[in-house]
C-alpha cells in the first residue's frame, strides 16, 4: 500500500511537470500542490514514509518543491521562485534531513539561474563553481561547463565563455579518448 501512496505521488508531479511543459502553469501548481499534500498525508500515516525517515520521500519532496520554484522561475515570479528554493535549502541542511544540499546540484544550478536573473552575477558563478566541483559523472560536468559558458557569453565575457567550453569540450574528448582504448583493448 505505500507503493501506491508513492505512485500517486510521482503521478501528481509528472502531471505537474506535463503541464510547466505546455505552459498551463495554474494547473501545474495545483498539480505539485496536490503531490504535496498527499506526501505529507502519507507521512502522518506511516512515519517510516515521512521524508525526514526515508531518504527516497525526501528526494520526492526536493524535486515536488524545485518543480514549483521552476514554474515561478519560468513566469519570472522570482520572489515565489526564491522561496521555494529557500525550503529545499532549510530541508537539505537540516540536521533531521536524509539529504544533503552539497549533493543537490540541480538546486545549485537552479540557484544559479535565480541569481543570474536577479543580475547577481557573483552569487551565480558561485552556484555554478560549486555545482562543477558536486560533479562526478563526465557527462554532467560537460552540460554544466557549457551552462557556464552561455553565461559568461550572456555577460559579454567571451574569453571566460570560451574557457569554459574548452573545459566541456576536453572532458568529451578525455571520454571519447577512454572509451576509444577501452575498445581497443578489447578486440
Amino acid at each position: 500500500i505505500h507503493e501506491d501512496y508513492l505512485l500517486f505521488i510521482r503521478s501528481s508531479d509528472g502531471l505537474g511537470l506535463l503541464f510547466q511543459s505546455r505552459g498551463a502553469y495554474d494547473q501545474a501548481l495545483d498539480a505539485f500542490d496536490m503531490a504535496l499534500e498527499q506526501l505529507e498525508l502519507t507521512g502522518e500515516l506511516s512515519p517510516e514514509l515521512s521524508r525526514y525517515r526515508s531518504k527516497e520521500v525526501a528526494l520526492l519532496y526536493i524535486k515536488i518543491l524545485r518543480h514549483k520554484g521552476r514554474v515561478y522561475l519560468d513566469q519570472g515570479f522570482l520572489e515565489e521562485a526564491r522561496s521555494f528554493y529557500e525550503k529545499v535549502r532549510r530541508f537539505e541542511d537540516s540536521k533531521r534531513s536524509p539529504v544533503s544540499f552539497k549533493r543537490d546540484v540541480s538546486l545549485m544550478a537552479d540557484l544559479a539561474t535565480l541569481a543570474k536573473l536577479e543580475y547577481n552575477y557573483d552569487t551565480a558563478a558561485y552556484y555554478y563553481r560549486l555545482a562543477l566541483s558536486s560533479l562526478e559523472d563526465y557527462e554532467d560536468r560537460a552540460k554544466t561547463h557549457i551552462e557556464f559558458a552561455n553565461y559568461y557569453q550572456s555577460l559579454g565575457e567571451d574569453s571566460l565563455a570560451a574557457m569554459q567550453m574548452s573545459a566541456a569540450l576536453t572532458i568529451d574528448l578525455e571520454r571519447i579518448q577512454n572509451n576509444y582504448t577501452q575498445l581497443s583493448e578489447r578486440e
